[in-house]
């Protein structure tokens, strides 16, 4: 379904939608074709296996890891916002894959015919696990480790705003503009935790990562459901649904995003599968972008 969103041209993969949180995350996620989720209210992409239309305008993307379906459709994005005359994208990336990026750009840029096509401008950010990064506005992002195959990111979004510390309650507007310049720090900053998204993953990433518990939404890849699959999930580097049920307490009350399910499951049968899988007190909580 496509709830709202304009229907993708010919040639691009149809999108979902799920609302959770007081936000609408689109995309679309198939294990080995396409990873892609966005946020219009937030300005984020996270991952971009492919590209559609409705994503032009958000000029930022976050990169969990490096696999195709995950990034396939950043050249393709590049070269569709310079041809409706948009600004070079902001993408951040893990370090340990900057310069892969960078190499796999140059080569497009040669195989297009030039930097008319694929600007060599694009701000490719290397992002560390532990790295904090502002974002547009009040909004920031935290990278953190993901055991996967390949160097992987998660990010936690966050808003931060900087409160006034207690002690300086009641003083002059004059006087707190002096311990500013004086190097005085008067606020302290307070975050609310917006959304955190994990692409590829095994379940040890779930046991350290806290961010989840204090996530009102996690958008978490659930490759495999049912009880024929599960012992494939480890050995290559995925989840199966039971690794999230079996660590449900990690999620304080956070609603779950499941994407990236395995091509083994009929897209019709997906949310069907997953209802089947879940404990009935829990399936209120679960969402599938499909």
């Amino acid at each position: 379904m496509t709830d709202g969103l304009p229907r993708p041209a010919p040639g691009q993969p149809l999108t979902a939608s799920v609302t959770c949180g007081g936000l609408t995350f689109a995309g679309a996620s198939e294990s080995a074709h396409t990873t892609f989720v966005f946020c219009r209210q937030l300005g984020l992409i996270f991952d971009i296996g492919s590209v559609v239309d409705a994503m032009l305008p958000i000029d930022t993307v976050l990169i969990s890891h490096t696999h195709q379906d995950h990034l396939l459709g950043l050249t393709r994005y590049i070269c569709l916002r310079r041809l409706q005359g948009m600004k070079p994208p902001r993408v951040l990336i893990p370090e340990a894959s900057l310069e892969a990026v960078r190499r796999l750009l140059a080569v497009w840029q040669e195989l297009e015919g030039g930097a008319d096509r694929i600007p060599p401008d694009v701000a490719l950010e290397p992002v560390e696990p532990g790295q904090e990064v502002r974002l547009s506005g009040n909004l920031v992002a935290r990278a953190f480790p993901v055991a996967h195959v390949l160097p992987s990111l998660g990010y936690t979004v966050v808003t931060r705003i900087h409160k006034l510390r207690g002690e300086f309650y009641g003083r002059s507007g004059q006087e707190l503009a002096r311990l500013r310049e004086e190097g005085v720090a008067i606020t302290d900053p307070h975050d609310t935790t917006l959304v955190t998204f994990i692409g590829d993953t095994l379940p040890e990433t779930l046991e350290r990562t806290p961010e989840i518990g204090t996530s009102p939404v996690v958008i978490l890849e659930c490759t495999f459901l049912t009880p024929e699959h599960a012992d494939l999930a480890t050995p290559r580097g995925h989840l199966h649904i039971r690794d999230i049920i079996e660590r449900i307490e990690l999620f304080g009350d956070a609603e779950i995003i499941l994407t990236h399910f395995s091509r083994r499951y009929r897209s019709d049968k997906v949310r069907e599968l997953v209802q089947q899988a879940l404990p009935a007190e829990l399936a209120p909580r679960f969402h599938v972008l499909v």
